[in-house]
């Protein structure tokens, strides 16, 4: 399965006015950097 169908089904609970991003976009930034290593902002 392709990690972007995955996370196609998680809920946004974000307020539609305050989405500069897309809630797939982030999780897949973040489960990158954790797999590269990232330990801080």
């Amino acid at each position: 399965m392709e990690i972007f169908s995955i996370l196609e089904k998680v809920s946004d609970p974000r307020r539609d006015h305050l989405k500069k991003y897309s809630l797939e976009s982030i999780f897949y930034i973040t489960i990158s950097a954790v797999l590269c290593g990232a330990e801080s902002w």
